[in-house]
């Protein structure tokens, strides 16, 4: 999902949707399809090996620098 978007989805309890996509310059359209899209395999497998990297990269990184290395 775009930053945009996202932003959108925060803080659409407190401003109307239509006025944060004029302001941001996002198509209500786009930001309703980007929203109500399903999410396909494909992207929740690299959702998954996204997440999965980036825990083992924290880990040794600070695994590392507990030790001297970095």
């Amino acid at each position: 999902m775009s930053e945009k978007c996202a932003l959108i989805l925060e803080e659409k309890a407190h401003y109307d949707v239509a006025f944060m996509c004029a302001l941001l310059g996002v198509a209500r359209s786009s930001y309703y399809e980007v929203t109500t899209r399903v999410q396909s395999q494909q992207s929740i497998r690299h959702d998954s090996l996204t997440e999965a990297v980036t825990d083992l990269f924290t880990t040794h990184t600070s695994d590392a620098m507990d030790l001297g290395v970095l």
